[in-house]
């Protein structure tokens, strides 16, 4: 029997991209575009959809300017702990409306 979490619809990959932008006020293009050292709001997005969208890594690089599965992986990592912060963030402030609580 699957759990509930499984039957939950999953955010959308735009939509997050869009939360965030709006979060840092810088346009989606500059979130998804390939390149940029230090783009924070790219790699707090590109946690945040592999940890809400359910998309696996090789699906997300195709979004986020056709880099490789491994670079999102790895700009995950990096981002572990600050993106839960993060996303605490932005659930307090109303910019993920929809999702409600997150970890436990």
């Amino acid at each position: 029997m699957p759990t509930l979490d499984k039957l939950k619809p999953k955010p959308q990959v735009k939509s997050l991209v869009k939360s965030v932008a709006d979060y840092f006020k810088v346009s989606e293009a500059d979130i998804v575009k390939r390149g940029g050292k230090r783009n924070q709001a790219r790699d707090i997005a590109i946690y945040l959809t592999r940890e809400l969208s359910g998309q696996n890594s090789q699906a997300l690089g195709k979004q986020f300017g056709d880099i490789s599965g491994a670079a999102i992986s790895a700009r995950f990592k990096h981002w572990e702990y600050w993106g839960r912060t993060a996303l605490s963030e932005l659930l307090s402030n109303g910019y993920l409306p929809g999702i409600g609580s997150f970890g436990a």
